[in-house]
C-alpha cells in the first residue's frame, strides 16, 4: 500500500522541474541540498521509481516523472485554491449563512439585512428559512440553520433564547366596522362578542392571543383562521371578521382598514435569537451575521410603534407573508 505523499515533496519535486537541478531547487525553497534529496528519494520509493534521468549535466524526466509532474502541477492548484477560499472564509468574504425568521420579522427586516451582505459581498450563498416557531427551533436542534430569530422554542429542545425585542398584536378591522368608529383603543370586552380572525393552530402568535384573553376572562369566538396576514386582513376587509395579528407588517394597513390597541392588554410576543445550547462553532461570515442581527434589533423594535395607532389609516394594499410563529 502507497504511503501518503508529503506535499513538501511535490513541492520539492516542481521546483527541480522548474529550475533544471537540484542545486536551483534548494535555493528557490530555501532548504539543503541534502533535503532536496531525501525527497526526491522518499517519492521515488513511494511510487516504484525513478523520475528523473541524467543528461550530462541536464536533468530530464522519465516517464512516471512526467505524469507525477502533470498531476503535481494540478495539486499544487488545489492546494492554492485551498488557501485562498480558507483566506476568505475567514475574512468572511466567501461561505453560507443558514438562518430563520419567522413573519413578519423575515421580510421585514431580515430580508434588508441579508440583501445588504449580499451585495457587499458577491461570493456568499444566502439561505433563509421562513417559518413557524416549532419548525424554525426543531432545524436549528437539528443542526439544519445555524441559527433563527423567532418566539421562544419548545423547552425540551433545549436551545438558547436571546430576547431581542417584542411584536406587538393588534386589531385589524374594517373601515365599515362599529368597533373602528370608537376613538382610542378597544376594551377588551368589547371583542367577546366578536366574530374573530386568528392565525392557524399551532401558531404562537394564535396561542398567546388566546391565552392573554382568557387571563383576562374573555372568551373569543374563533370564526376564521389563515396561515397568511395579507390573507386574514384581506378576509378583514371583505368583512368576515376582526383580526388579532401582529401589526408590524401592517404600518400601512391596505385601503379600508384601520388598526387599534386593546385596551388594557399587553399583547405582544417576544422576539429573539433561537440557538444551540452547546454553542455550535460558527464560521467568521455566520458569526458576522449574528452579531448584525444583535446590533440590528434595537433599531427593529424601534420600528415597532408601541402600539396600533388610534387613528384610521389607508394606503397601498398591505404587502407581507404568513403569521410564521408557530
Amino acid at each position: 500500500m502507497m504511503k501518503v505523499m508529503d506535499l513538501r515533496q511535490l513541492a520539492t519535486f516542481r521546483a527541480i522541474v522548474e529550475t533544471g537541478n537540484f542545486a536551483r531547487a534548494a535555493d528557490r525553497l530555501g532548504i539543503g541540498a541534502s533535503t532536496v534529496t531525501l525527497h526526491v528519494q522518499q517519492l521515488e520509493a513511494e511510487l516504484g521509481g525513478p523520475m528523473f534521468i541524467r543528461h550530462g549535466r541536464r536533468l530530464a524526466l522519465t516517464e512516471l516523472g512526467a505524469s507525477v509532474h502533470s498531476h503535481a502541477d494540478a495539486i499544487s492548484a488545489h492546494v492554492g485554491a485551498i488557501g485562498e477560499e480558507a483566506a476568505e472564509l475567514a475574512a468572511a468574504a466567501r461561505g453560507t449563512v443558514r438562518i430563520g425568521g419567522i413573519e413578519p420579522l423575515a421580510h421585514i427586516d431580515l430580508v434588508p439585512l441579508l440583501a445588504r451582505l449580499g451585495r457587499e459581498r458577491p461570493h456568499i450563498r444566502l439561505r433563509l428559512d421562513v417559518g413557524g416557531t416549532a419548525l424554525l427551533a426543531t432545524s436549528v436542534a437539528d443542526g439544519r440553520l445555524a441559527f433563527a430569530v423567532c418566539s421562544a422554542p419548545p423547552p425540551e429542545l433545549e436551545l438558547v433564547f436571546e430576547p431581542l425585542f417584542r411584536e406587538p398584536i393588534g386589531l385589524v378591522l374594517s373601515d365599515s366596522h362599529a368597533l373602528a368608529r370608537h376613538d382610542g383603543a378597544i376594551p377588551a370586552s368589547r371583542l367577546a362578542d366578536q366574530r374573530i380572525i386568528l392565525s392557524e393552530p399551532g401558531c404562537a402568535y394564535r396561542a398567546h392571543v388566546l391565552d392573554t384573553f382568557s387571563r383576562c376572562g374573555v372568551d373569543l369566538t374563533v370564526h376564521a383562521e389563515f396561515g397568511s396576514t395579507p390573507a386574514a386582513v384581506e378576509a378583514v376587509r371583505m368583512g368576515l371578521g376582526i383580526a388579532l395579528l401582529p401589526l408590524a407588517g401592517l404600518a400601512s394597513p391596505p385601503r379600508g382598514t384601520t388598526t387599534r390597541a386593546v385596551d388594557g392588554l399587553a399583547l405582544g410576543l417576544d422576539i429573539g435569537i433561537v440557538r444551540p445550547r452547546a454553542g455550535e462553532a460558527y464560521s467568521a461570515l455566520t458569526s458576522q451575521v449574528l452579531a448584525m442581527v444583535r446590533t440590528a434589533a434595537p433599531r427593529w423594535a424601534g420600528r415597532r410603534y408601541p402600539g396600533p395607532s388610534s387613528r384610521r389609516r389607508t394606503a397601498s394594499p398591505h404587502r407581507g407573508g404568513g403569521t410564521g410563529a408557530r
